[in-house]
């Protein structure tokens, strides 16, 4: 290390005594502190399942029986094999004009 020390004064601050108060404090929790607890437990899952089934389910594909009644489904989900050698501009077009 390199430079000058610096000099610093530390104080210690006085500890209070410790009391050895033990008999004072009971370990067990109270009959009403537990059903308090219990109370607030059930509560707090209530609101929990209430929020759950509240919120709407997604759908993934919304009109999932209409493209299945007409057959367009499995023709939409199914794609080639291979990838597109020539990209034609002109027939997708008119592809999507057709859809």
């Amino acid at each position: 290390m390199t430079g000058s020390r610096t000099v610093s004064n530390v104080y210690y601050l006085p500890v209070p005594a410790a009391t050895s108060s033990f008999d004072e404090i009971d370990p067990r929790p109270t009959w009403r502190a537990r059903m308090a607890h219990t109370v607030w437990r059930v509560r707090f899952i209530m609101a929990e399942i209430r929020h759950i089934l509240s919120v709407p389910v997604p759908s993934v594909i919304p009109d999932t029986a209409y493209l299945g009644q007409r057959g367009e489904l499995a023709a939409r989900l199914t794609r080639p094999d291979t990838p597109a050698r020539i990209i034609d501009f002109d027939a997708a077009r008119l592809r999507l004009r057709s859809m």
